[in-house]
């Protein structure tokens, strides 16, 4: 994958700098992020609110997560339940977005990483695709994949369809669209296998099938976590 125009500017270098830092300084270990990544109709929302669900905890997908990038008021709902366990450089970030103003791509992939380290500060939270399973430190998140041989796929989408033609186009388009939204933003690749702690083929299980793998490896993740103290 070539390197995208984002990749070098130093605003996500020292976003990455942050980060380590904070990551590293942590008070709370005990909790857990899951970063879900999926391919195209594997199942990945059915999967979140699952989980969501039996965890009771929030779940955060692409509408929410855009709501919160240029949303005041819902931004400052969120540092009101987030509470102290921001770094005070994150907090500060989230209370100088201005939706107002034009922003590039840089700006857009900061203002992102910022809203996702957010959530994994205070943790004990689900998120769906944009990028946290590639960006979000790795101590303390739970990174899936769910995949699914490209025949059950398209044949998932044709039932919401109705025309197999499109349905194979629509499965194409949208893996391409993730594929190039981590890449351009990132500079990650979302279908490498070693960015991920679980890997989960959903044609094999049912939902909830999947659910239980994640909470068994959800556990473990915590116990090493708490135990990294």
């Amino acid at each position: 994958m070539t390197a995208s125009p984002t990749s070098a500017d130093p605003r996500l270098q020292r976003v990455d700098r942050d980060q380590n830092v904070a990551a590293s300084q942590s008070n709370n270990r005990h909790r857990v992020t899951i970063a879900i990544s999926r391919e195209s109709e594997a199942g990945g929302s059915e999967l979140a609110h699952e989980l969501a669900r039996r965890l009771n905890w929030p779940m955060y997908d692409r509408e929410l997560i855009e709501k919160l990038s240029t949303d005041a008021k819902a931004r400052q709902q969120l540092l009101k339940e987030l509470g102290e366990s921001l770094p005070n450089w994150v907090e500060k970030c989230l209370n100088s977005f201005t939706p107002e103003a034009p922003r590039s791509d840089v700006e857009d992939a900061v203002r992102l990483r910022e809203l996702l380290f957010a959530l994994y500060c205070h943790g004990n939270c689900i998120i769906l695709g944009r990028g946290a399973a590639q960006v979000l430190p790795a101590e303390q998140t739970l990174r899936v994949r769910l995949i699914a041989p490209k025949f059950h796929r398209i044949r998932q989408a044709a039932r919401r369809l109705q025309i197999l033609e499109e349905a194979a186009r629509d499965v194409e388009a949208i893996d391409q669209e993730r594929l190039d939204f981590v890449g351009n933003y990132f500079h990650k690749n979302p279908a490498d296998v070693h960015s991920y702690d679980l890997i989960v083929d959903s044609s094999r299980f049912t939902k909830s099938h999947c659910a239980d793998i994640v909470l068994v490896a959800l556990k473990a993740r915590q116990e090493i976590a708490q135990s990294a103290k």
